[in-house]
């Protein structure tokens, strides 16, 4: 829908194209996201648990957000990255740029003229 900008009922149309083409990836696409969330809660319950203080910062909103940010990222982002694989007109992020060409180095300055001697005045 975002990407092309299409109604709901052309989005889902697709989306089920797209689930039965490819309903294995989709069944394992699932399950993994299971395991996945599992695995996340475990970990931040044993965290807390192992570290009190950090159990007790987590009952603040703002740090337990925070810390827990690139969780909630790789959670959310997950699924794009899943849909991508199936072609670029569902890769929703863009390639990556080419590095930049380094800027040229500026032209080289004329060497100076030596110094001329200073003649002694003459009396």
């Amino acid at each position: 829908m975002f990407l092309r900008r299409s109604r709901c009922l052309t989005a889902w149309k697709e989306l089920w194209t797209l689930l039965s083409a490819q309903a294995g990836q989709f069944i394992l696409y699932f399950l993994f996201s299971i395991v996945l969330a599992m695995a996340i809660g475990m970990m931040v319950v044993m965290i807390m648990i192992v570290t009190c203080c950090f159990c007790c910062m987590m009952l603040l909103p703002y740090v337990g957000t925070v810390v827990l940010l690139p969780v909630f990222m790789f959670k959310r982002c997950y699924s794009l990255y899943f849909l991508a694989q199936f072609g670029r007109e569902y890769d929703v992020f863009p390639p990556a740029a080419p590095p930049a060409a380094p800027p040229a180095a500026p032209p080289a300055a004329p060497p100076a003229a030596p110094p001329v001697p200073a003649t002694p005045p003459t009396m």
